[in-house]
């Protein structure tokens, strides 16, 4: 499991329940460096999954609709993915 990002004050994910499986947890906390290279090649070698995560791929200019989904109902999606193609 990789969990990639900041997640600052309490949380409510039960880490009991991860001990169970023994999981191997990586936690880069960080968008760059070493093991954020790693996980981008483990990603290109197929031997990190995240597609399946992937439930809304959006354009940039709905980011404000949105980030209002996530916040009113943060139940109906696993992970967002902006195009920003025609930004450049």
């Amino acid at each position: 499991m990789v969990w990639q990002g900041w997640y600052p004050g309490a949380t409510k994910v039960d880490f009991n329940k991860f001990h169970i499986k023994l999981p191997t947890v990586y936690m880069p906390c960080a968008h760059s460096g070493k093991n954020v290279s790693v996980y981008i090649r483990w990603i290109m070698e197929n031997r990190l999954t995240v597609y399946p995560l992937i439930t809304h791929h959006v354009q940039y200019t709905e980011a404000p609709k949105t980030y209002e989904m996530i916040l009113a109902h943060p139940e109906e999606f696993m992970g967002i993915v902006f195009d920003w193609e025609d930004t450049r």
